[in-house]
C-alpha cells in the first residue's frame, strides 16, 4: 500500500496484491470510505487529478500498472 497522491482531503493510495494493482481515491464518499478503481487512469479521473500532476503520479508507478 503506497500514497500516491494528496492533495487537500483527497487521496490516492495504490494497493498490489496477488499480482493484481488497485488503487483506493478518497474523499469521494461521505463515509471515508475510499472508493475502488481497478486502474489508475479511473483512479485519476474521479480524483479529477490531470496533467503534469497525472504525470507525475503515473510515473510512480511500475510499468505493468500504469494502465
Amino acid at each position: 500500500m503506497k500514497q500516491l497522491y494528496k492533495n487537500g482531503k483527497t487521496e490516492i493510495w495504490g494497493f498490489y496484491s496477488d499480482g493484481v494493482f488497485e488503487f483506493g481515491v478518497y474523499d469521494v464518499y461521505g463515509s471515508g470510505d475510499p472508493r475502488m478503481c481497478p486502474s489508475i487512469g479511473m483512479a485519476l479521473d474521479v480524483a479529477g487529478v490531470s496533467g503534469d500532476e497525472a504525470k507525475e503520479v503515473i510515473d510512480q508507478l511500475p510499468p505493468n500498472a500504469r494502465d
